[in-house]
């Protein structure tokens, strides 16, 4: 079969259109290609940067904890009942042989001596610490103790005059503002006893509305 011109520009062109129609879509589909991988890379990499992220909140989180702990564990001023108490009204009910009155600086204390079948013991408050630990001439020997009511200090001082020995004893507490101390010559049932009582007597007092001593 013998084609004509006509024929022949005819097949030219549809075939030129086959072509044309060919890379088209193989353009489309390079295309498509490259917007998937730059979807898939934008995807890879907001994993990767959620997943930054979330490594560095982790790490963040101890930081934090640490921070709230710390908080937790500043010092705070005691409340104690005592600190709108005067220092007269620390004292047991009981028939005083002696009072002194002490002072150091601006602190000031009261001394009271109370004498019992030949047994003498000082009830002492203050509001401030004298030298317990560190007094000149003499041997100390201190001991920590937990009670009901917390923690308080046995004090043993040992005094050497040549061939003579004395020794005496204290028993220390801070409570609120104040401190409380307690002397005696010989450590047994009786003075145990009596430490007991005062400090039960102490943690029963409930401010007055009085203003404590040193305060307008």
């Amino acid at each position: 079969m013998r084609l004509s011109y006509k024929d022949v520009i005819i097949l030219i062109l549809l075939f030129s259109q086959i072509l044309l129609v060919f890379h088209m879509v193989s353009k489309s589909d390079n295309s498509k290609n490259n917007f998937l991988n730059s979807s898939l890379e934008e995807i890879d990499n907001s994993s990767n940067l959620a997943e930054m992220e979330s490594t560095d909140a982790v790490e963040m989180k101890p930081e934090v904890n640490n921070t709230k702990v710390y908080n937790a564990t500043l010092p705070r001023e005691e409340k104690h009942p005592v600190r709108n108490i005067s220092l007269e009204d620390l004292f047991l009910d009981l028939p005083y042989s002696r009072v002194i009155r002490v002072s150091e600086g601006d602190g000031k204390g009261i001394i009271k001596v109370y004498e019992k079948n030949g047994r003498v013991i000082n009830f002492d408050v203050r509001d401030y610490k004298p030298n317990l630990d560190n007094p000149r001439y003499l041997k100390v020997l201190k001991e920590r103790r937990p009670f009901r009511y917390g923690i308080y200090y046995s004090y043993k001082y040992i005094c050497q005059y040549g061939n003579n020995t004395s020794v005496d004893y204290c028993y220390y507490r801070e409570v609120g503002r104040y401190h409380i101390i307690m002397g005696f010559d010989r450590e047994d049932e009786f003075v145990r006893e009596m430490w007991l009582r005062w400090n039960e007597y102490i943690e029963s007092l409930q401010p007055t509305g009085r203003n404590y001593e040193g305060e307008n």
